[in-house]
């Protein structure tokens, strides 16, 4: 398995404060099957986590000669999440933000829980005027309603891509984030699922038990889908292949609202 957004970088943002932490998310990836994985710190447009290519090139290159010197087989690539701004496109541009695998073809871009800020639509297109095709991060975290989820169906549509949270489908996140990552799995509108990790406690790598409730809800090719092949095309950077998403279903939050009780 291969995870595209995880914060496993030492002392940049609220993931592992240093390297020997680093080195057990990766011992844990490991044995959890995952072979490579994205690290992509918080890169806010200010404040403390407003990280750049510099500061997180830096850190991978520490944490790369720690995982050869301790004999850890994971492939660790460059890659940040980037926070929804009106300058994203062009600090793209200018290189100061990292696309994923730093290939210049996707870019992981944080939307605040809870909303999507009404410049959003202005920024994905923007960035994809600059033929990088946005993946959003945590999609699950926006939706408060099935107007929302046609929103992210139409984002879909136009070309953007969808990484769902492990945590969310497995309902650590809560109820709502739950039905809402279902609903994005079950209706084929996610490319992709991915960890978060952020540390070895209480937000841990490891995609397994992800992967078995994707199974459970759409199939095991869909989880291979979503946790291999796609996230395989695009550390290579390769485009994903489009799909057209699954039309909503009458009363399918609340029977997903029921399934998780």
């Amino acid at each position: 398995m291969i995870d595209i957004h995880s914060h496993i970088l030492p002392g940049l943002d609220d993931g592992p404060k240093d390297l020997s932490e680093s080195l057990e998310m990766a011992r844990r990836a490991v044995a959890d099957g995952v072979s490579a994985m994205v690290a992509t710190p918080h890169m806010m447009p200010d404040g403390p986590y407003a990280n750049r290519r510099g500061a997180v090139m830096e850190r991978l290159a520490e944490l790369k000669e720690a995982l050869a010197r301790e004999n850890v087989p994971l492939e660790v690539l460059p890659g940040g999440e980037v926070y929804v701004s009106l300058d994203v496109a062009r600090e793209l541009g200018e290189g100061s933000l990292l696309t994923l695998a730093d290939l210049g073809a996707h870019v992981l871009i944080e939307l605040p829980a809870g909303e999507i800020p009404p410049y959003t639509e202005q920024v994905l297109f923007e960035v994809r005027l600059r033929r990088i095709v946005p993946v959003i991060a945590h999609p699950e975290r926006i939706v408060r309603s099935p107007e929302d989820l046609e929103t992210l169906a139409e984002w879909v549509r136009k070309g953007v891509l969808l990484q769902v949270n492990g945590r969310s489908l497995l309902g650590e996140s809560g109820t709502g984030p739950a039905k809402a990552a279902r609903a994005i799995i079950v209706r084929r509108m996610a490319h992709f699922v991915a960890s978060d990790a952020h540390g070895t406690t209480k937000r841990p790598p490891g995609l397994s038990a992800a992967r078995r409730e994707v199974e459970r809800i759409a199939g095991p090719e869909e989880a291979r889908l979503l946790v291999e092949e796609n996230p395989g095309r695009l550390i290579a950077g390769e485009a994903i292949p489009a799909r057209e998403p699954a039309p909503a279903r009458r009363g399918l939050f609340d029977r997903l609202f029921k399934r998780l009780g």
